[in-house]
């Protein structure tokens, strides 16, 4: 994620939102919800399977399988532990598709979750605070200055959010309080950089655990207020100041701020590099090949 990612997120988002509000509103909320659930199959049973391909990693042969697909002539590439991670993930999205159940929502939910976090990746503290001031911004316009946010929360159906029972029905239930997925994947991105910058430091700095009791500490203020209110309340208004508010005053309690500033993800720099080398070689390549035809037409 670079500066221009991190600050058009709430752009991208925006059309998004009023994208599906305008087809809920204006065209048909049964037909979003029929293509949006065969849409959240596939990305659910994705997400699944990436996160069980990771865990049976460790207990399948990690021999890989060529795949060959007969009348095309094409071969996949594959392992062991791809095919059980993709046989779970269909598994747990078609239950999901067929009950629409909370607890395969939140199933689902919970394994995008870890994969967005997973690979959208900020590599500096000002990349993370520029994203989530950016994403705070957008939460708070589209829940209090327009119903679009709660129309859609509350018409589509599927792992864009996480659902918790209100009543003692549990299982049953139907009442229940929702926390959108953003909510979390977000924040959740500013956190494990704090946990990086935990480990780049490497002198007992606790940024990681400071930012996860800040997370907490905003979403109880969130559900304190939506319950006082009785009305949705934006959980990015109070976890984004918790979370930068706790950061930076812990950064400056052990007079760390500029170094938690200037941090960078050194993993982050050699994806750049190598992509400058990849640009390089195909660059050198298409090159070769144009001074071969010439030669050629020479010839």
């Amino acid at each position: 994620m670079d500066l221009k990612n991190a600050a058009s997120m709430p752009v991208i988002g925006s059309l998004v939102l009023f994208g599906l509000y305008v087809i809920i509103k204006f065209i048909s909320a049964d037909y979003l919800q029929y293509l949006l659930t065969l849409y959240f199959m596939f990305i659910g049973a994705v997400g699944i399977s990436e996160l069980f391909s990771f865990i049976f990693e460790k207990y399948a042969s990690p021999e890989k399988l060529v795949i060959s697909i007969p009348y095309i002539n094409y071969k996949i590439e594959t392992s062991k532990s791809e095919i059980l991670g993709t046989g779970v993930g269909f598994i747990f999205s078609l239950i999901w598709a067929i009950t629409h159940h909370w607890i395969f929502n939140n199933f689902l939910a919970f394994c995008l979750t870890i994969v967005a976090i997973g690979e959208l990746t900020a590599p500096s503290f000002k990349i993370a605070a520029i994203m989530l001031i950016a994403l705070f911004c957008y939460d708070i316009f589209w829940v209090f200055g327009s119903e679009v946010m709660m129309t859609v929360a509350t018409h589509v159906d599927g792992p864009i959010k996480f659902i918790f029972p209100k009543d003692g029905r549990f299982i049953f239930t139907e009442q229940v309080s929702i926390l959108g997925l953003g909510d979390i994947a977000i924040p959740g991105i500013f956190i494990a950089l704090m946990k990086r910058i935990d480990t780049s430091f490497n002198n007992k700095s606790q940024y990681f655990m400071v930012s996860m009791v800040s997370y907490f500490i905003g979403l109880l203020i969130t559900f304190v207020i939506m319950h006082t209110f009785a009305h949705g309340q934006p959980a990015l208004l109070y976890l984004v100041p918790a979370l930068l508010i706790g950061t930076i005053f812990y950064a400056i309690s052990r007079k760390e701020l500029k170094q938690v500033y200037d941090y960078h993800d050194p993993t982050d720099e050699k994806e750049e590099s190598s992509e400058e080398e990849n640009e390089e070689s195909s660059e050198e390549e298409n090159e070769e090949k144009e001074e071969e035809k010439e030669e050629n037409k020479e010839d």
